[in-house]
């Protein structure tokens, strides 16, 4: 037998996605070709928990899932299903008709069978009593082994079909929630922007994670328990009024009486578990928010105003967690207690009342009628409340399936054309981002949305930046000629953004038509970028051409930095691009479309984030070149330089539309005037003209120049593209993301050490523990009684009557009571604190993550950790409690029978060590399923996150059914790992049960030699709980063992380094700085080269340069040359590899993070808005008075905007709400000018504004960030042009550095990379 180590093994979810794809098409599912004996015992699994047990299971190592449970043929039952906005129980009612009676008729056939196997068991077990109070001249050893073979019949018989009836509603339950979570994706494919501001990624995602699985649990029982259950309670009643008369019927009574309490209670525990779900919502939004803006989160110094954010929510989740749980212990106690109550009522009516004496057969026989008649009777009720709970889960998903706004509906209003020879049209076109026009709330009243951030995230998802009920655009008509260059350009907010989704329906098209090509390609302003290689981000689901692929590459100016990267084209370019720069983002947008070859091409901003000379270049070979001849495109930029190229020009002002050509709009309107740029023009080219040293011969040098190097490149493009000798190295040599953590083998000890630590001490631990086994001793002790009770009145020799008895036992219930509310205190307060500690040092683990930690683990991977694992951590309590209670009862009972019968030890041991066998071979082959199980949720969330950020690409593309499909194979990928799991469960609940079938039989037979009537009688019965405690216990022991995967899965995480943890932080020099450092903004940089990661080669190369107090810095360079890596190196986002950097003398390196970070002001390149309102997103702490707010509204432009809105800055906005990426840009720098810092970073802060309201902004920032050192970033020269000095950086290294005295001698230097730069840039406006 092969020992497995413990080793730390790693699966990528990537793989798990591409391990389906075709690979089981024709393989059978082993339960398909089984035998009728292996259904029966589950024999099919038994090749894989073998296989297992000697290796680490791997999910190849997982047979293929039933065609029956595959999503894909059980999403289109529901496409049936006719929704009525009043039917509460519509949804429910139609998955039970077309699921349940169709597909699973078989699971109520075998639990009617449990049921009638049920009522009669307790007529063996009685008969087998009869047998052993014979005298011993009666007995007959065959008879007697008739009689035990009958107990084990009946035990044997009941367990098994329970085990089918599980097996069989799983299944049901499983179709199911596959086929709902299916559903659900495809809805969210289809989602309106109204839709989207409804339902965030996050909201969306607990749809699937707890409502789903709501459905899945629901439909795993319940369901035959409503069916089954009144029948088999008036069966059990019936015998029970056989045995011992109407004083059955007042046990019944007090049964029935402790119902009304028990639903009471459970009706508690559902309302707390809504409201736990509730603030779950919200903890997640705001979880989701921080992951995916993580990184100008940590530029902002914002960890620990999410972090509060999020724990304010968690703080409500745990309380009505608390209060759950709670109730949850109160409704155990109520039932144990009962139990206990309902015997000693019954007994004493049929004593003291009926004069009846207690006799071993009504004693014990009543004690097994009670038992089974206590199951139903109590989950008949929890069934109902658990119908009652699922209504509000399925109203949720019906809102969201049957009554969110589809974009589907807008795209039906749509008329498209074949062929490119047909003009794209809008005729009399209304356009709203509302869908109806509906009115939205705006807003809360101000003073509650300053104090009660509580409800902030329930309303952000009904608030909306729109407040009127005015259209975006209205009667507007539109023409974009076939086969032509049309040019969309406007201001800020003008309407630029709404025209062209109006053209792609994404937004709600209230009147008019709209014409457009069938093949319509989209790039999105801010790039969607899928978590794969740079190749298959530009094929996007097409087969490779190439020929075609090639010229892509070229065409969007990608060879050069292809060369760089490590796998060429299949380097792996992670989530969101996070390896990329601004500009190589935006090409590989450009370079999808482009070669999707479709009839028309619709580019929002593409230019916009990349150099000058790279967006000549992308204007005259992508935008005008070849590919794209003849084909209709429609261009929206403010790249004005380009506008005189332009074949027809349309210019957006307040929603108001004016088009013609270039000529027709100067000549009619003075051109210049409307676009706000004439006096921006002429600046640039008085700079140019002011030094006219070039002559023509250095123009023609420099086009000759650039010629050369695009033939290189030409010449090179195969070097770029890995061929497929190359391709399985270069993959794993470009892999950016980790593979996924999984530990293998039995959770270890440290991690449940660990855990009871978070919870309380090992003292307090264990004193729990024996708690719980005296309270099942105590319980045991009821029946011990019983038997002295009906031992005397057989022997009629006792001196004590029936109301001595009854008062023991009623103390004994007292006792109970007293150790069972002591057992489930410490348990509740144990499993809350850890559960509590364990998220707060995961979010704070997280949240101090390094950038590292998030480019090589994916936002669906770390939100898996949140949600699914933190759920299980928060319900271990009921797993745990459980598992101690059957576990202390199995302890106590075997004990007890080996006191009984001494002999019975011996084959007892062979029973145990079959046992241990039995489970040690499932429980390794369970663990590992379980823990591939929780990885495979990891892609599922993270399809559905990608999916939500890029709705509006992957609709433009008509890639829907493509996503579609790596969803559901995703989905059945987990359906699959749960089936088998699910399927392992049965085969151990086969072999356990025969175990304690056997249990059974050998007290049984043992008994028939024991003249202790009373004691023999006591055994067997204890034997019988054995039947149901011995599978439960291994069941719920492995069942905690997978929970505490999760925890173990947490704790990888919480293990993390913190940011910043390499440095050594001088404690000493940071408390002796001023409150106000930097104060004069020095900066140096000494030798700086930075790594992305340790095997790449360096993004700055020994950079060094000097920036005095005050200074106006301007960095240029091409795109991906590392200028945004000079900013990252500053705010130590990366830590330099080799040399320092220094601000007023001090090694930043020798301060914290947050001192830092703090200290420096930033405007990003990629705005970030979070949920909350106008005010928290420019002021989260609340340091600024409303004054103070305003006047930086003013100053950047957007007071007029923002004064409209009916809550002005106290409006809610969110991510998804309507304010174009230009107005995102300047909210950041509505930041930056509240702070005033002494050092300030601009990052193509405005790229996405057009140039007049750029040239507005300059002058802005120059009048009020005159007293600090700024470094600017830009490709626009106007932007940087009045700059003190100029870096020009080129692949990692700093190529020049000039002051602006001699900004003119290097324009004029042939050789001067900035003087290409201003070239590229001026070129065009000389066509003014």
């Amino acid at each position: 037998m092969k020992n497995k180590k413990k080793i730390k093994n790693k699966i990528s979810y990537s793989l798990l996605e591409r391990e389906l794809m075709g690979s089981r098409e024709n393989e059978i599912a082993p339960e398909d070709c089984a035998s009728f004996l292996s259904r029966i015992t589950y024999s099919w699994t038994q090749k894989m928990l073998i296989y297992g047990y000697f290796n680490t299971l791997q999910l190849k190592d997982v047979p293929d899932l039933p065609e029956s449970i595959k999503v894909e043929n059980t999403t289109p039952i529901l496409d049936e299903f006719k929704f009525k906005k009043n039917e509460k129980f519509g949804l429910v009612w139609f998955i039970y008709k077309r699921f349940v009676m169709v597909r699973h008729k078989t699971s109520i056939i075998v639990q009617i069978f449990s049921a009638i196997v049920s009522v009669l068991s307790p007529l063996c077990l009685r008969a087998f009593i009869l047998y052993v109070q014979r005298e011993p001249s009666e007995k007959s050893f065959l008879v007697g082994l008739f009689y035990a073979v009958l107990v084990l019949m009946g035990a044997l018989f009941l367990s098994i079909s329970l085990q089918h009836t599980y097996w069989y509603t799983m299944k049901c339950g499983l179709e199911v929630k596959g086929a709902l979570t299916s559903k659900i994706y495809s809805k969210t494919l289809k989602l309106s922007n109204y839709g989207k501001r409804l339902y965030s990624s996050g909201t969306i995602l607990n749809l699937i994670s707890s409502d789903c699985q709501n459905f899945a649990d629901y439909f795993w029982i319940d369901y035959l328990i409503l069916l089954v259950a009144p029948i088999q309670i008036i069966a059990l009643l019936a015998l029970l009024c056989w045995t011992i008369g109407y004083s059955g019927l007042v046990g019944f009574l007090i049964m029935i009486l402790s119902l009304p309490l028990s639903t009471f209670l459970s009706s508690k525990v559902s309302k707390y578990q809504l409201l736990s779900l509730k603030y779950s919502d919200k903890r997640c939004n705001l979880i989701s928010e921080m992951i995916n803006g993580i990184y100008l989160l940590k530029l902002y110094n914002w960890e620990l105003f999410f972090i509060n954010r999020i724990e304010k929510q968690r703080k409500q989740q745990l309380i009505n967690l608390y209060k759950r749980m709670a109730f949850w212990a109160l409704d155990k106690m109520v039932v144990q207690i009962s139990s206990a109550l309902v015997l000693v009522s019954s007994f004493t009516v049929y004593t003291l009342i009926a004069n009846k004496s207690i006799t071993y057969e009504v004693a014990f026989t009543s004690i097994s009628i009670f038992s089974n008649l206590r199951e139903p009777c109590e989950l008949l009720p929890q069934a109902i409340q658990r119908l009652l709970s699922l209504l509000p889960s399925s109203d949720r998903i019906c809102k969201f399936l049957y009554e969110t706004s589809e974009i589907i509906e807008n795209l039906s209003t749509i008329t498209t054309t074949n062929g490119t020879n047909q003009d794209i049209l809008i005729t009399n076109g209304t356009f709203d981002w509302n869908d109806n026009n509906k009115n939205i709330n705006v807003g809360v009243d101000s003073q509650e949305n300053k104090n009660d951030d509580d409800d902030m995230i329930e309303l952000v998802n009904n608030d909306s930046i729109e407040t009127t009920t005015s259209y975006v655009l209205d009667d507007i008509n539109f023409i974009a000629p076939a086969g032509k260059l049309t040019i969309i350009c406007g201001v800020v907010g003008s309407g630029k953004s709404s025209l062209i989704n109006g053209l792609i329906g994404e937004i709600y098209k209230v009147s008019g038509q709209v014409t457009i090509p069938n093949t319509v390609s989209f790039t999105n302003q801010q790039p969607f970028l899928v978590n794969s290689t740079l190749r298959e981000n530009i094929l996007f689901g097409l087969p490779m051409d190439m020929d075609r692929y090639k010229k892509v590459l070229e065409s969007c100016s990608l060879l050069t930095d292809l060369q760089s990267m490590p796998g060429k084209d299949l380097t792996e370019i992670g989530e969101r691009g996070i390896n990329l720069s601004g500009g190589q983002k935006q090409r590989i947008n450009l370079a999808r479309a482009l070669y999707s070859n479709s009839d028309c091409y619709i580019l929002d901003e593409p230019l916009s984030a990349v150099d000058p000379q790279v967006a000549t270049h992308l204007f005259n070979h992508c935008i005008q070149g070849e590919l794209m001849n003849n084909k209709t495109r429609i261009l929206v930029t403010h790249q004005l330089q380009f506008i005189p190229s332009a074949d027809h020009i349309v210019v957006l002002e307040n929603g108001i539309l004016t088009q013609g050509t270039y000529q027709e709009l100067k000549d009619k309107f003075d051109f210049e005037s409307i676009m706000k740029t004439k006096k921006l023009n002429l600046e640039l080219n008085n700079s140019n003209n002011n030094n006219n040293n070039n002559n023509n011969k250095e123009e023609e040098e420099d086009v000759e120049n650039l010629e050369k190097e695009q033939q290189q490149q030409v010449i090179n493009v195969n070097d770029v593209i890995s061929n497929e000798f190359e391709s399985k190295n270069d993959e794993l040599n470009s892999k950016l993301l980790v593979n996924e953590e999984r530990e293998t083998g039995s959770v270890e000890l440290n991690i449940y050490k660990m855990y009871i630590k978070y919870g309380s001490s090992f003292i307090f631990f264990f004193t729990m523990i024996m708690m719980y086994i005296i309270s099942q001793l105590l319980f045991l002790l009821f029946d011990y009684w019983l038997t002295i009770w009906s031992d005397e009145k057989k022997n009629k020799n006792g001196t004590k009557g029936d109301s001595f008895y009854i008062l023991y036992y009623l103390l004994l219930v007292g006792l109970f009571s007293v150790f069972l509310g002591i057992r489930y205190f410490m348990i509740l307060h144990f499993t809350n604190s850890s559960s509590k500690n364990l998220h707060d040092k995961l979010l704070k683990s997280i949240g101090y993550a390094s950038c590292q930690f998030f480019d090589i683990n994916s936002s669906g991977r770390i939100n898996n950790r949140f949600t699914k694992d933190i759920a299980e951590v928060d319900l271990i309590l009921m797993v745990l409690s459980d598992a101690l209670y059957c576990g202390s009862t199995v302890l106590v009972a075997v004990l007890m029978m080996i006191v009984i019968n001494p002999l019975i030890v011996f084959p007892f041991l062979l029973l145990a060590l079959f046992y241990y066998l039995v489970q040690k071979l499932y429980r390794s082959s369970s663990l590992e399923l379980k823990r591939l199980e929780n990885i495979s949720r990891s892609p599922i969330f993270s399809i559905l996150s990608e999916s939500f950020n890029g709705l509006i690409t992957i609709r433009s593309f008509r890639q829907q059914s493509r996503f579609i499909k790596r969803m559901q194979d995703s989905i059945n990928v987990n359906l699959r790992l749960f089936y088998y799991n699910f399927s392992a469960h049965r085969w151990i609940g086969i072999k356990i049960e025969i175990i304690s079938s056997a249990a059974v039989f050998l007290s049984a037979f043992f008994s028939l030699f024991n003249s202790n009537t009373g004691l023999s009688v006591l055994a067997v019965t204890t034997s019988l709980s054995l039947t149901g405690y011995l599978n439960w216990c291994i069941r719920q022991y492995i069942e905690f063992s997978m929970k505490m995967s999760s925890v173990e899965r947490i704790e990888n995480y919480i293990n993390q380094p913190r940011e910043g943890d390499t440095m050594n932080v001088d404690m000493e020099l940071e408390s002796n700085l001023p409150i106000n450092w930097p104060q004069k903004g020095e900066i140096q940089f000494k030798n700086v080269e930075i790594k992305y990661r340790p095997n790449l080669k360096p993004s700055l190369k020994n950079i060094s340069f000097d920036i005095k107090s005050n200074e106006k810095i301007g960095i240029v360079g091409k795109s991906g040359s590392g200028k945004s890596t000079t900013m990252l190196a500053l705010f130590r986002m990366i830590e330099c590899s080799k040399g320092s950097i220094h601000i007023d003398g001090i090694d930043i390196s020798k301060i914290s993070l947050s001192k830092l970070r703090n200290s420096i002001g930033i405007c990003p390149q990629e705005p970030f808005i979070f949920s909350g309102t106008i005010r928290k997103n420019i002021d989260p702490f609340g340091i600024y008075s409303d004054s103070e707010i305003w006047l930086a509204l003013e100053k950047v432009k957007l007071k007029e905007t923002i004064s409209l809105l009916p809550m002005k800055i106290d409006t809610i906005i969110h991510e998804q709400a309507n304010l174009s990426f230009g107005q995102k840009q300047l909210l950041c720098l509505t930041r930056v000018l509240l702070k005033s810092p002494k050092l300030v970073f601009f990052d193509e802060h405005s790229s996405s504004i057009d140039y007049f309201t750029a040239h507005q902004l300059n002058i802005s920032v120059k009048e009020n960030i005159t007293n600090s050192t700024t470094l600017t970033i830009a490709h626009r020269i106007d932007t940087i042009i009045d700059s003190d000095r100029i870096l020009v950086i080129d692949s990692g290294e700093l190529i020049e550095i000039f002051d602006k005295n001699n900004i003119n001698n290097n324009i004029n230097n042939q050789n001067s990379k900035f003087k290409k730069f201003v070239q590229h840039t001026s070129d065009h406006f000389k066509n003014y």
